[in-house]
């Protein structure tokens, strides 16, 4: 799947994300987040039920963190 992320004011700085099962939280922590890839390609290959948190920081330094709908892989 692809993530984007943008900023319609100053712009991004950072995108990080994480991927959880679908009934975890997204962790606050962003050091338990990786660098989104360029392209914002994330891999998912493990069957399951899945969410991909996002943590997102502008120029200025806000920030937010987001997550997918559910993603469903299954590979039968």
């Amino acid at each position: 799947m692809r993530v984007f992320v943008n900023d319609n004011g100053i712009g991004v700085s950072k995108a990080l994300y994480k991927v959880i099962p679908s009934t975890d939280s997204c962790p606050s922590d962003v050091t338990q987040y990786y660098t989104l890839p360029e392209g914002g390609e994330v891999v998912i290959s493990d069957e399951g039920e899945w969410r991909v948190c996002i943590y997102a920081e502008d120029l200025l330094g806000n920030n937010k963190i987001d997550k997918s709908d559910v993603i469903r892989i299954d590979k039968t």
